[in-house]
Order: C-alpha cells, then sequence, then structure tokens
C-alpha cells in the first residue's frame, strides 16, 4: 500500500459511518470513471469502424423486426 494510503486510515477511522459511506461511494465513483476510461481507450477504434462501416452501408446489420423475428423463430 503507498504512502498516502496508510497516512489516510487512521484519519479515516475517526469519520462517522455517513462520513466514511460518503467516501466509499466517492471511491466506487472513481473507480467507475477509471473502468469506463480503460474502456474507451480499449475500444473507441473499434466502435469508430463500426459506426463508418454503418454510414458507408458496409455493416453487416439488420433491422430491428428482422432480428426479433429470427430470434421468435429460434427461440419461440
Amino acid at each position: 500500500m503507498s504512502e498516502a494510503a496508510e497516512i489516510l486510515k487512521p484519519m479515516l477511522t475517526v469519520l462517522s459511518p455517513a462520513e466514511r459511506e460518503e467516501i466509499v461511494n466517492f471511491l466506487a465513483e472513481l473507480a467507475e470513471e477509471d473502468e469506463l476510461g480503460e474502456l474507451d481507450d480499449k475500444y473507441i477504434d473499434e466502435i469508430n469502424r463500426r459506426i463508418g462501416a454503418a454510414k458507408n452501408g458496409q455493416s453487416d446489420s439488420m433491422p430491428h423486426e428482422e432480428f426479433m423475428r429470427q430470434m421468435k423463430e429460434k427461440y419461440g
């Protein structure tokens, strides 16, 4: 654990339960933002490629209605 984290630990023990809950929520939001940032970095090129293909009519997608019809045929 980093030195900064070790310094924070005793400080956190004096917080009220409500304050600790607020800190936990704050940290959870930070973690979620980090995950979304990684996702953006990892997939942004693929997302842009698919958008470009769809705009140029090169996508192999199908209309929603056709997809639903096929799913109903296959799964009932």
